[in-house]
């Protein structure tokens, strides 16, 4: 058993020197530029330049985001509009009166970008 081991383990050598010679005549042969070589460069121009086309050709949208802003509505206890502002999201109130209202009123309701407040006496 021991030397039919050895006659496969050296029927493998044999086996993998030729394949390696083999592969080395032909690396050999198709040593320097081929005719095919050409065709892969002028794929690959043709591939980047359709690339390039395809990427500016493109609607690329943008968001951008815009100061969002909230109107602010104060009624009275009448349900009568008193005071109607709008400001944006880093904005302080700077009349005092309106900031007055504001303190005194009580929040209703909220819809879209609309705040409803109502004062209570």
């Amino acid at each position: 058993m021991n030397k039919q081991y050895l006659v496969t383990r050296k029927l493998s050598a044999i086996v993998a020197m030729a394949l390696a010679v083999v592969v080395s005549f032909a690396a050999i042969n198709s040593y320097g530029d081929s005719k095919s070589e050409d065709f892969i460069v002028y794929d690959i121009e043709a591939s980047v330049e359709q690339a390039f086309a395809d990427l500016t050709e493109q609607n690329l949208v943008f968001e951008i985001e815009e100061e969002q802003a909230e109107i602010i509505k104060i009624y009275n206890s009448d349900f009568e509009l008193v005071k109607s502002l709008t400001v944006t999201a880093d904005e302080v109130i700077e009349d005092e009166e309106t900031q007055r209202l504001l303190n005194r009123a009580e929040y209703l309701s909220s819809y879209g970008s609309t705040s409803v407040y109502k004062i209570i006496e």
